[in-house]
C-alpha cells in the first residue's frame, strides 16, 4: 500500500516538500515539488505544479518560503553549482528517462533529488536503457544517504534503492540473453520474444511489454551482444 503523503511537509531543516495536485498512474499521489534552503529565498525544484506556489502565497504562515513572490528561472548544465542560504546543489546529468534529464545533489545532506530517474514507489519509464543504466551506476558511486524523488515518498536507503533498480533491469536483461543463448542460430521479432518472456502478461499490456523489450534490445545492441536484420521483417539475433 502506498504511503500517504502530506500536502506540505518539512522533510529536513532545509527541505520542504509540496505535493502537486496532479495524482495519476504516472505521477502517483502527485509531483513532488521541493523548496530548498534555510533563508527567506529558497530554491524551487520542479515547477510543473505552479498552482502549489499560488496556494502557498495565500497562506501567510508559508509566505516566507516564497519571499516576495518573485520567480527566477535558473538554466542548469551538468556540473553547475547553485547556492542559496543553507543549501548547495550540484547538477548531475542523468540521461535515460529523457536525454536531457538532470538530478541534483544537495551537498549539505549528501542527498539526491532524483527527478524521474528514481521514484519513491514503483519503477520509472525511460527512453534509452543504455543511458539510464549508466546514470544509475553513476548515482550509485555518489553513496548518497537519501533520495528525494520526483514522485512518491523519501527514500532513506539510497544505495539499496539504486541497487534494486539496477538488479531489476539486469534480471530482465539476463532473461533475454539466456533466450538468445539457448536459441543461438535463431532470430526473433519483438512479438515473438514477448510471447516467450512475458508469458503471463494480460493482452492489454502486450504493447507496453513489447516497448520494454525493445528498450532492452537496443541496449544489448549497443553492448554489442545482439544485432537485427530487416528482411523481410525486423528480427533480432545473437552476435556470433
Amino acid at each position: 500500500m502506498a504511503a500517504a503523503l502530506q500536502r506540505i511537509e518539512q522533510l529536513s531543516s532545509r527541505v520542504v516538500r509540496v505535493l502537486g495536485c496532479n495524482p495519476g498512474p504516472m505521477t502517483l499521489q502527485g509531483t513532488n515539488t521541493y523548496l530548498v534552503g534555510t533563508g527567506s529565498r529558497r530554491i524551487l525544484i520542479d515547477t510543473d505544479t505552479t498552482y502549489c506556489i499560488k496556494k502557498l502565497r495565500r497562506n501567510p504562515q508559508r509566505e516566507e518560503i516564497i519571499g516576495n513572490g518573485e520567480q527566477q528561472f535558473i538554466y542548469i548544465e551538468n556540473g553547475d553549482v547553485v547556492k542559496t542560504e543553507g543549501a548547495t546543489l550540484r547538477v548531475l546529468y542523468t540521461p535515460g528517462h529523457t536525454d536531457d534529464h538532470m538530478a541534483l545533489l544537495l551537498e549539505e545532506e549528501n542527498a539526491i533529488f532524483s527527478g524521474d530517474c528514481i521514484l519513491g514507489e514503483g519503477t520509472t519509464i525511460f527512453e534509452d536503457l543504455y543511458d539510464y543504466m549508466n546514470s544509475l551506476n553513476n548515482l550509485l558511486k555518489i553513496k548518497a544517504n537519501i533520495i528525494y524523488p520526483g514522485h512518491g515518498p523519501v527514500i532513506h536507503n539510497a544505495e539499496a534503492k539504486i541497487l534494486e533498480y539496477i538488479s531489476h533491469r539486469n534480471n530482465r536483461e539476463e532473461q533475454i540473453i539466456s533466450l538468445f543463448r539457448d536459441n543461438f542460430e535463431k532470430s526473433f521479432t519483438v512479438t515473438e520474444l514477448r510471447t516467450m518472456i512475458y508469458k503471463d502478461v494480460p493482452e492489454n499490456l502486450h504493447k507496453m511489454a513489447e516497448h520494454n523489450l525493445l528498450l532492452h534490445l537496443r541496449k544489448l545492441e549497443k553492448d554489442g551482444k545482439i544485432f537485427y536484420t530487416t528482411t523481410p521483417v525486423k528480427k533480432w539475433k545473437a552476435v556470433l
